[in-house]
């Protein structure tokens, strides 16, 4: 009786929080509407699904996510919270001259979006089913949009997958809190994309960088710009040494503090 009380408790807890975190992040979607921004947030609903939620903007806009927590990131609209990953990334001065653009750990699809809306071909992957349900939503009407729910590796078969959509931390590798179950895997080499020229490759893989490169290397090497977010994920381990020596042969690698390696191919 009395655990269940305390549950209790703590799920009213949380759900008046979450009323007042909404609340705080929709003012500040009207402050910003009231500045100028068509784009801004004006509106947050549940979707009917577990913990996904519909982002809708003053422009008629609207957009899924997972995880109310992570609201916060759509105050002044879907496209600039596409464009900070893309700052975090290192890539707002390539956007402009991409063709082709794989997005490898696309979550909710934040950043395909972004090279979508500015006429790039993208091919989407995104392990995590919670959040491939939400960026189907967001993404399977655009025809120069290919999605793929599968984890890479650098083998083919099935491997243990950790579920932790919430905070966006699902990982082949062990996340605290998580859900265990088996999830297929594949390498990246084993898919057909047509890579043009000017192609980019962003990856957030939560820590299995390293096994990615591995299972693409036919992939990487068509590649002109790859950026990773090579950070503290693996079981609290970076992985940035691992990928800037397993891609420096072809690229000119550098480390930022954010954990971010940007490779950029060598001109011979």
């Amino acid at each position: 009786m009395a655990r269940r009380l305390i549950f209790k408790l703590l799920e009213q807890s949380t759900k008046f929080g979450r009323i007042l975190h909404f609340s705080l992040i929709l003012f500040l979607g009207l402050i910003f509407r009231l500045a100028g921004n068509k784009a801004s947030l004006k509106q947050i609903e549940s979707s009917g699904v577990s913990d996904e939620w519909i982002a809708k903007f003053y422009n008629g806009n609207q957009f899924y996510f997972v995880g109310w927590k992570r609201c916060s990131r759509y105050i002044k609209g879907v496209d600039f919270a596409g464009l900070r990953l893309v700052r975090q990334y290192k890539l707002d001065s390539c956007s402009e001259k991409l063709s082709t653009f794989i997005d490898i750990g696309a979550n909710v699809g934040e950043v395909s979006l972004y090279f979508a809306d500015r006429n790039v071909s993208v091919y989407s992957f995104e392990p995590d089913p919670n959040c491939f349900r939400a960026l189907k939503k967001n993404l399977e009407n655009r025809s120069n949009v290919i999605l793929f729910n599968i984890a890479l590796s650098n083998e083919d078969g099935f491997k243990k997958f950790y579920l932790k959509s919430d905070s966006a931390d699902s990982s082949l590798h062990f996340v605290h809190g998580s859900e265990a179950s088996q999830s297929q895997v594949r390498k990246l080499d084993s898919f057909e994309l047509d890579i043009q020229r000017d192609t980019c490759l962003k990856m957030d893989a939560e820590g299995h960088e390293p096994e990615v490169i591995l299972g693409g290397v036919s992939t990487f090497s068509k590649i002109d710009i790859v950026s990773i977010d090579a950070g503290y994920e693996r079981e609290k381990k970076a992985t940035y040494r691992e990928c800037i020596e397993l891609l420096e042969k072809e690229f000119d690698c550098k480390h930022y503090e954010n954990n971010i390696v940007l490779a950029m191919r060598r001109i011979e």
